[in-house]
């Protein structure tokens, strides 16, 4: 079973080079790629994935306003 990632960042060329180095690596998959923390939480909320790599100053919401919105919310469900 593979480990899924939500990757988030506003610098394109890392979200896609961190990407394309993870789908290169047996057992890992990657949900989505985020540009700005609105849809990183989005993202988190649809997906659910088992790790979130996570730039704290982004576009639209920061870094750390999507983890204390994730803490609000349960995601177990």
């Amino acid at each position: 079973m593979a480990i899924t990632l939500v990757l988030a960042d506003d610098h394109p060329i890392f979200l896609y080079g961190l990407e394309e180095m993870l789908t290169r690596e047996t057992g890992f998959r990657v949900l989505e790629r985020c540009p700005d923390g609105k849809a990183t939480l989005q993202a988190v909320w649809k997906h659910k994935p088992d790790i979130l790599t996570l730039k704290l100053r982004m576009p639209k919401m920061d870094g750390l306003e999507v983890l204390r919105q994730m803490q609000k919310k349960d995601l177990s469900t």
